[in-house]
């Protein structure tokens, strides 16, 4: 697929609160493009880690992962996503499975409309934690990020019934901006920390937070 060049820089802006601390403590690695539909997707459709059982190891239910390889992105598939969405999407990026210094996993995968960076974007992010604990303590860490002292520089909305714990996050400075480029969703379920964002250089839609929260809850 073609490079994108804008979206990088969207999301190295907005992530910055949240995402500094905890991508800091990373190994760094190189991301690549898989330019071919995916298959869909054999994961069970069921939701994964239901609040009604014990669900601290939701990641042992994912598609698993190989730490330096492509992340297998299996979970939500095009076909799964459009309906949601009401776009079609033309190729996904694939990231590496990097290690986390707890021995977890973080990986990503993201869904274009265009292969050029403009249009909509979905990316999810996972945080696949050795423990329930270090999830927490991610989560917190981000919830910390958000403000210094007295200055606020994201405004977090917690969600009830997503999840253990959930918040969308927002720029101050994007909050009444029309053309605000992002809406994202950090989310908690056991051991596992979620990232979603929705990019789009136009402007995010009013619908983007409850597709966001519909496409979530299509596994969990």
């Amino acid at each position: 697929m073609k490079p994108k060049f804008l979206i990088p820089i969207v999301l190295t802006l907005v992530l910055a609160g949240g995402g500094v601390l905890f991508l800091a403590n990373q190994k760094d690695d190189n991301a690549n493009s898989a330019t071919n539909t995916p298959s869909t997707s054999t994961t069970e459709s069921s939701n994964i880690g239901n609040d009604s059982a014990t669900t601290s190891d939701v990641t042992a239910k994912l598609p698993k992962q190989t730490v330096a390889s492509d992340t297998d992105c299996s979970l939500y598939d095009f076909a799964q996503l459009e309906p949601i969405w009401g776009v079609k999407f033309v190729d996904m990026d694939i990231n590496k499975v990097i290690e986390l210094s707890d021995g977890g996993q973080l990986y990503s995968c993201k869904y274009n409309e265009t292969d050029s960076g403009l249009g909509l974007t979905v990316s999810i992010e996972y945080r696949a934690f050795k423990s329930e604990e270090a999830a927490k303590k991610d989560m917190a860490n981000v919830r910390d990020g958000a403000k210094l002292g007295d200055e606020v520089y994201f405004v977090q909305e917690e969600q009830t019934g997503v999840g253990d714990e959930a918040f969308f996050s927002t720029p101050k400075r994007q909050v009444d901006n029309p053309k605000n480029p992002n809406k994202q969703l950090y989310v908690r379920k056991g051991n596992l920390v979620m990232l979603w964002s929705a990019v789009n250089l136009d402007g995010i839609k009013p619908t983007y937070g409850d597709n966001i929260l519909k496409s979530y809850k299509l596994h969990f």
